[in-house]
């Protein structure tokens, strides 16, 4: 039996800052609903965190730096499939160790269906 080749989706995406937060909110409630489902130790977290609360954490984050918001459209159908939040705050310390070698802090979300 031989292999079936599928071809990619075309995507395009669409890219700004903080005015496409409520165009990728259907996507941020796919992503919570995932986790909710696949999540053994933060159900509770899930099930707790509203969209508008998120908004908020993400431009108070932000209120001394920069976000920026790529979503992804399958050219077809117009439908959204993904999206990414990144973010870069002034408060100069680092979360994590996997990003040592950064100056500022930074956030990354993203979700694709």
């Amino acid at each position: 039996m031989g292999k079936e080749e599928v071809g990619n989706p075309k995507v395009k995406f669409t890219v700004g800052r903080e005015e496409l937060l409520d165009d990728m909110e259907p996507l941020w409630q796919r992503l919570i609903q995932h986790l909710l489902q696949s999540s053994t130790v933060f159900k509770k977290y899930y099930a707790s965190i509203i969209f508008e609360e998120r908004k908020k954490e993400l431009r108070k984050k932000t209120a001394n730096g920069e976000m920026h918001i790529s979503i992804a459209l399958d050219e077809e159908t117009g439908e959204k499939v993904g999206y990414c939040i990144k973010s870069v705050n002034d408060e100069k310390t680092v979360k994590s160790s996997q990003s040592s070698w950064l100056s500022l802090i930074g956030d990354l979300e993203s979700e694709a269906a």
